[in-house]
């Protein structure tokens, strides 16, 4: 398999503005990452017979590594708006993981969280863990805390995100930054549509002056932090004390030509980012060469995240959900990065 780097030589693709194709030409910044995807262990990631895996986020304590990722059973895909948040365990960063428990059910009545518990995201600050996740039906997310990583979680109905399956990082002092889609209509299409793709998916940011809120958007409505990309989602987020870094989902390639490619983008002030490059860190459109060997194509890929260490700096790792054939569920695969130095 072709290791994908993210300072790979400058593309020209085609985006679309205002109903018209556009020539992308800025030159990207330096890549602060210098990363080299390789390849994950065939054995190794999540999988969990006779269930769909999804949107894994993984923390290491001790010296163990713990895999919170949204789960339902594989009899129909679509009812992953039913989802709950598992959490797994292994020894080895790139897995085996195994199943442990049950951590996050849906909340029948009036919760944010009535009908499923998705796209979970574990972080620790000053002594407690805190897991995000977004809420079905209400496409908003809230945060549970514990003062373990194996529970017991609290939940409270007012501690919500006005945001759809947000990244976020918790600075020293407490406060917090994140970035999360945000659906805008396209005009090309009927007003007021909710087909997914007749509307535009972009990204925007919020903060807080602690983790349960309240939230204030720091754009408006029809505003985009990406340049020049309408359809993304599924951000992931770091801080390295001058810069805010964010990797997406680049659904339909407008970044770089590769659809469903995890692109990386940059920015000083967390209003506007720029991308870092046009060669993305990973795409569906190429196979998959696993430790041994082995080749195969996903039919998806999507759900990038990456690990920081305990010293904060970005580690070698980058998480992903592959489904192959739907009715046999999906399963996560745990990528090795390496030169994650020279931030």
């Amino acid at each position: 398999m072709k290791q994908f780097s993210l300072i790979a030589a400058m593309l020209l693709v085609q985006v679309v503005e205002g109903g018209a194709f556009k020539r992308y030409s800025e030159e990207p910044t330096d890549n602060p990452l210098k990363a080299v995807m390789g390849q994950p262990k065939a054995d190794g990631g999540f999988m969990r017979e006779g269930f769909h895996l999804w949107d894994p986020s993984i923390i290491k304590v001790g010296d163990t590594y713990h895999m919170f990722a949204s789960c339902w059973p594989d009899d129909d895909f679509q009812k992953w708006k039913q989802s709950y948040v598992v959490r797994a365990t292994s020894k080895n960063l790139l897995g085996p993981y195994t199943y442990v428990e049950d951590v996050l059910l849906p909340r029948p009545g009036k919760y944010f969280d009535s009908q499923g518990c998705h796209n979970p995201k574990i972080t620790f600050h000053d002594g407690k863990f805190y897991l995000y996740h977004l809420g079905i039906s209400s496409w908003k997310s809230g945060v549970a805390v514990s003062d373990s990583v194996e529970g017991p979680w609290e939940r409270r109905d007012d501690w919500c995100i006005p945001a759809n399956n947000p990244a976020m990082w918790i600075h020293a002092d407490g406060s917090v930054y994140g970035v999360g889609k945000v659906k805008v209509p396209n005009p090309k299409y009927e007003k007021g549509s909710k087909e997914f793709h007749h509307q535009f998916h972009y990204l925007q940011a919020i903060k807080a002056d602690n983790i349960f809120g309240p939230y204030t958007r720091l754009h408006e409505k029809g505003e985009n932090a990406l340049p020049e990309n309408f359809e993304n989602e599924d951000p992931c987020i770091w801080y390295d004390g001058g810069r805010y870094h964010v990797m997406v989902t680049d659904l339909h390639g407008y970044a770089t030509g590769l659809k469903r490619g995890f692109t990386y983008y940059t920015s000083k002030d967390g209003l506007k980012y720029e991308l870092v490059s046009k060669d993305p860190l990973f795409s569906m459109n190429h196979p998959i060469r696993f430790d041994d060997d082995s080749e195969f194509k996903f039919a998806r890929i999507e759900r990038p995240n990456v690990v920081l260490n305990e010293k904060g700096d970005v580690i070698a790792v980058l998480a992903a959900c592959l489904p192959h054939k739907h009715a046999e569920g999906s399963r996560i695969l745990v990528f090795p990065v390496n030169n994650y130095s020279g931030r």
